[in-house]
Parts: structure tokens; C-alpha cells; sequence
């Protein structure tokens, strides 16, 4: 029998400007093997941006600088696990960060930084490229 499960995750897209040029950071998932960007669940207690907050820190070892846009970026998907349907939303702040990237090697199996346009080819699955051409206009407009 299967069962249907709502999950909940929260994510910075992180992103720096380095030599005038916005790049992003994408990263190798060793679970399903995939480029996208950090993510995790909320601990109790904690706020969505504080659970993405933390969730980059532990992934990457970077840290929030300052958010890019009030407008929280969302992607939907859903996939079978086991035997239960699984609908994951998943809330992205994109900010800029600071810091050197030091993965975290049990989730992460690689990292690039990546101009905007290189990170949406790179990226695996549609719905992180259409976060990929929000973030591109969010830091246009920051020009």
C-alpha cells in the first residue's frame, strides 16, 4: 500500500559577484546524483531562512551576507521513495555569501561556481532552472 507524504525544505541559492560578474553555486547531490543548489529541513524551532541558513553553512561552510530579494523562490516536484509519493515544496532565499566552500563529503559529492548561464545548463532538473532565470533577473536588477 502506498501512502502520500507532503515534505517541507528551505535553501540559499547562493550566489557572489566575482570580477563584475554574478556567479552561483551549484552543487553534486551524492543522493540521486543531481546538480542543485543547498537545502534541508527545518529544525524545531527554527525559521525557514534560519533552517537555509544553516543547512548552506553545513553543506558548503559559507555564510549568509546579505539576501538578494524579499521574493522567496519556490520549486515543487514530486517522486516515489519506497512506496509513498512524496510532494516536496522547497523555499530558496537568494542571498549573497561569503566564505570558502568546504563541502560536506556524506551529502555533497561536488561543487562548481558557475556563471548564471553555465549554472541553468549544468543544472539537472527544470524547476532549478527556472529558479536559475529568476535569480539572473534579481541580480540584473541589482546592476
Amino acid at each position: 500500500m502506498s501512502h502520500e507524504i507532503t515534505d517541507a525544505s528551505f535553501g540559499i541559492i547562493p550566489l557572489r559577484l566575482l570580477e563584475g560578474e554574478w556567479e552561483v553555486l551549484v552543487l553534486l547531490q551524492k543522493n540521486g546524483h543531481y546538480w542543485g543548489f543547498p537545502k534541508g529541513h527545518k529544525e524545531e524551532g527554527e525559521s525557514s531562512f534560519h533552517a537555509a541558513c544553516r543547512e548552506l553553512q553545513e553543506e558548503t561552510s559559507l555564510v549568509v551576507k546579505e539576501v538578494l530579494s524579499q521574493e522567496i523562490l519556490e520549486e515543487k516536484y514530486q517522486f516515489m521513495h519506497k512506496d509513498s509519493k512524496i510532494y516536496k515544496t522547497v523555499q530558496y532565499f537568494p542571498c549573497l555569501v561569503e566564505g570558502s566552500v568546504v563541502i560536506e563529503q556524506d551529502e555533497i559529492e561536488g561543487f562548481l561556481w558557475l556563471k548564471i548561464d553555465e549554472a541553468y545548463a549544468k543544472l539537472t532538473y527544470s524547476n532549478a532552472k527556472e529558479l536559475c532565470k529568476k535569480v539572473k533577473t534579481i541580480c540584473m536588477q541589482r546592476e
